[in-house]
């Protein structure tokens, strides 16, 4: 029983690990064909330090495991797309999701001083439903980019269920050990569950997104970088006097003892390539098939090329006037001495 209570103190600790959570969101808006292509991925590195020849070294050294998979969907009949269709929805609720291509990857190493957890899930689809279209332009929908998917996405492959969206301590190599000693219900450390797919920072208006135009592609790119932010950070100190006087203590070697820390980074980055002469408004882009005098921009540039050349013939009459006028004068001048 000491030993099983030993464990779960440590096992607590891992939640003061750290980790790195990353979320990129690719978008290709292909106006012609009334489809845009979303790439949506999510990496999170879970990296824990331990003391050599500590409870924990002796658990997960040598720990050496892959899981992948790829999974294909199609059609709205199917869970996965009316289930993630669904948060789609949520923000426009016209978006359609034609196709869904889930790839899911887990990588966990472990040696005698440290364990590393690395999970990467992409998710590849299709989208209709947020075009609306007139003889001069399109308008397209992307109020969806901030999406939120705030619940489990439980996937089955083989014989198995994955969660692909949520992330903790239990979904770790440790995990397996808590179930193992009986200990899964005991209290751990305040480690939230990371949703992977969350990108709430793309909810800046896109007029405030970087755009660069390509004229020789015809092709519009909206980008949006977040700097780093740290949206968790814990440190514990295990040592006699932090847990002085308690029974457990006496099974705990000075090797556990030390510094533990849990920081969560998020480092998310957008990227959004749309076919044509795109403006931006704050939910939408307007795309003209090309910079022509329908696009607002190039008629306040067209309306500016007149005002200019306006004011050059003005100035060029003008100097033409006064030059016309010192002749006048100089001949009359040269009449009077005649005279």
């Amino acid at each position: 029983m000491k030993n099983n209570m030993v464990l779960v103190v440590l096992i607590s600790f891992i939640m003061l690990a750290s980790i790195a959570s990353a979320g990129s969101l690719n978008i290709t808006v292909y106006n012609q064909k009334n489809l845009a292509h979303v790439v949506m991925s999510s990496s999170i590195e879970f990296l824990f330090k331990y003391p050599k020849n500590s409870m924990f070294s002796s658990l997960l050294a040598n720990t050496s495991r892959e899981i992948t998979f790829t999974v294909n969907y199609s059609g709205p009949s199917q869970n996965y797309i009316s289930f993630l269709e669904g948060f789609f929805k949520s923000h426009y609720k016209n978006v359609t999701i034609e196709n869904l291509t889930l790839t899911y990857n887990m990588k966990e190493y472990a040696n005698s001083t440290e364990m590393i957890a690395f999970r990467n899930v992409s998710m590849d689809l299709w989208l209709t439903g947020i075009f609306n279209k007139s003889k001069s332009n399109s308008v397209v929908n992307l109020s969806w980019r901030d999406i939120i998917i705030n619940k489990n996405f439980n996937i089955t492959y083989g014989n198995k269920q994955y969660d692909v969206n949520g992330f903790n301590f239990n979904y770790t190599q440790m995990g397996n050990y808590s179930e193992k000693f009986g200990m899964s219900s005991m209290p751990m450390m305040k480690m939230p569950k990371i949703w992977g797919f969350n990108y709430s920072v793309f909810a800046k208006p896109l007029k405030e997104w970087n755009r660069a135009y390509n004229k020789t592609l015809n092709e519009t790119i909206f980008t949006l970088t977040i700097p780093p932010q740290i949206i968790f950070n814990q440190t514990f100190t295990l040592s006699n006097s932090t847990y002085g006087g308690m029974p457990f203590m006496n099974n705990i070697t000075s090797n556990n003892f030390g510094n533990y820390s849990l920081e969560i980074i998020t480092d998310p980055s957008a990227n959004i390539a749309v076919q044509g002469y795109a403006v931006p408004n704050n939910n939408t882009v307007t795309v003209y098939s090309s910079p022509t005098t329908s696009s607002p921009t190039t008629q306040n540039n067209n309306l500016m090329t007149w005002i200019y050349i306006v004011i050059g013939i003005i100035i060029i009459a003008l100097i033409v006037g006064a030059f016309m006028y010192m002749n006048s004068k100089k001949s009359k001048n040269n009449e009077n001495k005649k005279e």
